[in-house]
């Protein structure tokens, strides 16, 4: 063992002896390096000179070796610039061994822009890839739904096709039929033909039939119902000009599936608009109800009831779907009977709103009431225009009266001939009148009328006036100013009666008490304006708190703590400050509220006081001109003492009076709530279609001297009426014509478009559109006086025996681009005279001369006396001006100061 491990030994250690050598041998067989290799091998880049020759990997120069080049003073004594020799291969390749290197290139920034790329191209790559495999299961899912259905489609069209050859074998036999059908139609048409003119003949000869009434004076049809204007569009935005425009009698309520309402109107978008008037037919509270699966907007009275924006307070099926019909309720909405009430509804049908059955549409418009179930509003109630119908007198006594028309020639009297109409002015020619005996023995009388009319009343002249207010009816009576005058066939003796009038704005039933023995004559017209209707939000107008009270009295309290304004309070209860209470009475006993501006009272609600003895059984609401009796149920609570009243009345107070007791006592009270809606006339707002008050006529003015008494359709006048007035563009520029008589409020006699421009309303700017609102009011008794304002002096006048006025409002237009309102300032025109010649060019005020001087609204004077030209120096002087009028210039004042030197301080002052 020893001997092997000693022969092992012996081997490796000659192994590592020859390896030794070989590599001895190996290394010794290679050239030493030069000096410079070793330099070399740390160059990092290979640089070049300007001209494009390579630098040497290491050179010496100044003792100093560089591998690199360097800024090292160059060979031409140049520093601060690289520099090298080139290679050892290139020298005299150039004009010199060396030159100026040129910039060195980074290539680690190269590799790391490299990099970035071949990222950037790395992820487009893989989102391809992705997309790929999108698209790719994609096309499978179409590849598998296209062989799922292409067998069914083969089928389905072959089963059409065979559907198609029937109907091809069909036609032969209805093209038979339709011939067969045309002779018929043909024959048909020669027998109607025939009874139309049989109709017509017919016609004739009904017209000529003395029972027919149409031909008969005096005769007027009652107005029907004629639908509403229903206008559609191809948009469900109501833009653009519409398809079609027509008047539609009919019920709203339809149902278009795969078609649209006309047949040039996509399914899929369309809108309706339906515009007129809604006749209630009675008074009280009525709820509007629509189901639909329409966008729906519903105004009536101009007030929003129903708005696609809500869901209302209804019963909504699906829970807000679109796709579903909806069943909406509108708020309560008081409507008056009898009268039409401003309707429009619009209907917005659009397909992309809607998830399922966008072809289709359903629309259906109800309504119920008290007395009305809820059912579709029958077309009957439906009128495009507001027509007003012709007056009926009804509830006529055939034992006290007589009916008749107007006119000249017409008997007077019932039974009676002898005396007939010899003159009165036309405008009464043709109404019908109610005649009576030469000597009524009658005490009273009532009389219905069925619409809104002025009841005009003849009685002789030199008698007391015959009628006046029997029982609930509170009625006043007018002038007019016309006489009657009937004559005596027989004896040729003539009598005067005086016209009066009493204006009814509603239909209603009045009663008049007779005294005995003097006759009169009743004739009625319809009213040619329309009641004002406030459509403002409604409120407690007798609250203390409200905008539009202004105070009350009463005509006792028991105190202070129980004056009217506690019984206005809304507290409602029996404490001080919270009711009313009297001193000493009951019936007769009153609370009398004021308000700042016209106002429409709707309802009356009435809280009694705890103690049952001091409880009214009769409360009268008296207003400006009319009356209403309410009946106080023996009840506390309010809500069974609430009344609406059958027609809404405007007014500026209301007196609310206890007409009778449930006992006889000596005390009474209680809190009351006048409610309703206030009327905006203001000269502050804007007066415009949606304004609160709405004007009742328009007058057109193109004669620039009428004055309001010209207009019939006005006539006769009332307090609160409005009327919108447009003077034409001649009637500003030629204001010569007609007198204006007053300041801020004119006499009814005063020229319209005059008043107009004295007011400032109308000015040459706008003389364009010169629109304005006239409010006639009463005068009581108070005169006119005139002023100078923008060159239009007003006259002053007394209180005439119309005892009526009116003032002017400015209409502000809604422009974005121009100011709502621009006021003019007054300016005046001055001319100068000679003292004694007091001739004034359009009725200018004289200036005598005399020292400033306040007139009551304008003051004009000097500031002290001065003398006048001699009579040649104004001839001089008066061949330069025409008519001697200068606005805004004193061209004659440099003339007077030449006759005045001593004057020359002597300015004229005119102040407004």
């Amino acid at each position: 063992m020893q001997k092997q491990e000693e022969r092992m030994m012996t081997k490796a250690t000659s192994v590592l002896f020859i390896c030794l050598i070989v590599k001895n041998l190996l290394t010794w067989s290679k050239a030493p390096p030069a000096p410079l290799e070793r330099i070399t091998e740390f160059r990092q880049q290979h640089r070049k000179t300007l001209d494009g020759r390579l630098c040497a990997a290491a050179f010496l120069h100044d003792d100093q070796t560089y591998t690199d080049c360097t800024t090292a003073t160059s060979p031409d004594g140049t520093s601060g610039r690289e520099w090298c020799y080139v290679e050892v291969q290139l020298l005299g390749k150039g004009s010199r061994d060396w030159d100026f290197c040129t910039q060195a290139i980074n290539y680690d920034k190269v590799r790391l822009q490299a990099k970035k790329v071949f990222e950037q191209k790395s992820l487009e790559a893989d989102r391809l890839r992705d997309r790929l495999h999108v698209l790719n299961s994609r096309v499978h899912g179409m590849l598998q739904k296209f062989d799922s259905v292409c067998g069914k489609k083969h089928e389905l069209i072959s089963t059409r096709i065979d559907k198609i050859n029937e109907w091809l074998r069909k036609s032969s036999s209805s093209i038979e039929k339709i011939d067969f059908n045309s002779n018929e139609l043909q024959n048909t048409k020669n027998i109607i033909g025939k009874m139309q003119g049989d109709m017509q003949h017919e016609s004739i000869i009904s017209k000529e039939a003395e029972e027919n009434c149409e031909e008969s004076p005096g005769y007027e049809n009652e107005p029907s119902s004629d639908g509403l204007k229903v206008t559609y569009f191809n948009n469900s935005l109501f833009e653009g000009p519409p398809i079609e425009s027509r008047i539609e009698k009919k019920e709203v309520n339809f149902f278009y599936n795969n078609r649209g309402p006309l047949e040039n109107i996509s399914p899929y978008k369309y809108s309706i608009r339906y515009e007129g008037y809604l006749l209630a037919p009675h008074s009280g509270t009525f709820i509007f109800i629509t189901e639909t699966d329409c966008s729906v907007h519903l105004l009536v009275s101009s007030q929003s009831v129903i708005g696609s924006s809500n869901g209302g307070n209804g019963d909504n099926s699906d829970n807000g779907s679109s796709d579903r019909v909806r069943k909406i309720a509108s708020i309560p909405v008081e409507l008056v009977g009898g009268e039409k009430h401003r309707f429009e509804l619009e209907v917005s049908h659009a397909s992309h709103l809607k998830f399922a059955e966008g072809e289709s549409a359903s629309m259906k418009l109800l309504w119920k009431s008290g007395r009305i179930g809820e059912q579709v509003i029958p077309s009957e109630y439906f009128f495009s225009e507001h027509i007003i119908p012709p007056t009926r007198f009804s509830m006529v006594d055939a034992d006290l009266f007589e009916l008749g028309l107007v006119d000249v020639g017409e008997d007077v009297y019932r039974q009676e001939n002898t005396w007939v109409i010899k003159n009165i002015p036309s405008k009464y020619i043709g109404l019908h009148f109610l005649k009576t005996d030469v000597s009524p023995q009658f005490g009273n009388f009532s009389l219905s009328m069925n619409t809104g009319s002025n009841l005009f009343i003849a009685s002789p002249i030199d008698s007391i006036f015959p009628l006046s207010p029997f029982k609930e009816s509170l009625w006043k009576i007018y002038e007019t100013g016309d006489i009657l005058k009937v004559e005596n066939t027989l004896t040729k003796v003539t009598k005067l009666f005086k016209i009066k009038f009493i204006p009814l704005k509603y239909r209603c039933i009045i009663n008049f008490r007779v005294s005995p023995n003097i006759p009169f004559l009743i004739f009625a017209q319809q009213r040619k304006i329309l009641p004002t209707v406030c459509n403002g939000e409604e409120e407690i107008l007798s609250s203390t708190q409200s905008t539009v009270f202004k105070e009350c009295t009463e005509s006792s309290s028991l105190s202070k703590e129980f004056n009217c304004l506690a019984g206005l309070s809304t507290f409602h209860v029996d404490r001080k400050y919270s009711t009313w209470r009297t001193s000493n009475g009951s019936v007769g006993e009153y609370i009398h509220i004021y308000f700042k501006k016209p106002v429409q009272v709707n309802k009356f609600r009435f809280k009694p006081r705890d103690n049952v003895l001091t409880w009214p059984s009769e409360i009268s609401l008296q207003f400006d001109d009319s009356e209403v009796v309410v009946p106080v149920l023996h009840t506390s609570s309010m809500e069974s003492n609430t009344t609406l009243l059958e027609h809404p009345v405007v007014t500026t107070s209301v007196r609310v009076e206890i007409r009778d007791m449930f006992t006889n006592h000596d005390e009474t009270g209680g809190s009351f709530e006048i409610v309703g809606s206030p009327c905006d006339f203001s000269g502050s707002s804007s007066i415009s279609g949606s304004s609160h008050g709405a004007h009742h006529a328009m007058i057109d003015i193109t004669d620039c001297g009428l004055t309001l008494k010209d207009f019939p359709d006005v006539m006769p006048l009332l307090s609160g009426d409005n009327y919108l007035a447009t003077c034409d563009s001649d009637c500003i520029e030629n204001i010569s014509k007609g007198d204006v008589y007053g300041s801020e409020t004119y006499s009814i006699d005063s020229n319209i478009c005059k008043a107009a421009v004295h007011a400032g309303i109308c000015t040459r700017k706008n003389r364009q559109n010169c629109q304005f609102l006239i409010i006639i009011r009463d005068q009581n008794g108070e005169s006119y006086v005139g002023s100078l304002k923008n060159n239009i002096i007003s006259l002053s006048k007394h209180g005439d025996s119309y005892n009526l006025s009116f003032f002017i409002l400015p209409i502000i237009t809604q422009n974005i681009n121009q100011e709502l309102y621009e006021s003019t300032s007054d300016s005046y025109s001055i001319v100068f005279k000679k003292k004694d010649d007091l001739h004034m060019p359009n009725k200018f005020i004289v200036d005598s001369g005399d020292v400033f001087t306040n007139h009551g609204n304008y003051s004009y004077g000097w500031n002290k006396p001065i003398t006048y030209f001699t009579t040649s120096t104004i001839q001089t002087y008066r061949s330069s001006y025409t008519n001697g009028i200068y606005s805004g210039k004193k061209k004659s004042s440099s003339s007077s100061s030449s006759n005045n030197n001593n004057d020359n301080n002597n300015n004229i002052s005119l102040v407004k």
